[in-house]
């Protein structure tokens, strides 16, 4: 019984020491993750992006996080996924041509968020 009672307590403090440290590494993660700008300047022009260049993706993301019910990470990635689409078919795309489209087709004056993942679609199949 005794035994028993000291490996539930050392199960306890397994289960609270990981706990602690997987918070603390998934925080420690996410600072080193590079930002959604960041990987779509990547993708585009094939090598580690400078920061004038970042820029850019970022500006039209924070446009459209206004814009858009998704978040910068999601639009990233509708966006990764539809120039790829595009370039299967033999249309030489990047993804921030994709986003300054996108951002051109939602009016400005906007009074509710929308969701853009059909905006995206409308770029796409107007080609």
């Amino acid at each position: 019984m005794i035994r028993q009672a000291a490996l539930l307590g050392v199960l306890v403090l397994c289960v609270a020491a990981t706990t602690a440290t997987s918070a603390t590494e998934a925080t420690r993660a996410t600072q080193w993750l590079p930002s959604p700008a960041r990987k779509l300047a990547a993708l585009d022009c094939r090598c580690v992006p400078d920061s004038a260049r970042v820029a850019r993706y970022q500006r039209i993301l924070a446009r459209l996080s206004k814009k858009c019910k998704e978040s910068a990470e999601r639009l990233g990635y509708i966006s990764t996924v539809a120039t790829q689409g595009l370039r299967q078919s033999g249309h030489r795309r990047t993804n921030l041509w994709m986003l300054v489209q996108v951002d051109q087709r939602i009016p400005e004056p906007v009074r509710a968020r929308q969701p853009c993942r059909y905006v995206f679609a409308l770029v796409v199949t107007s080609i």
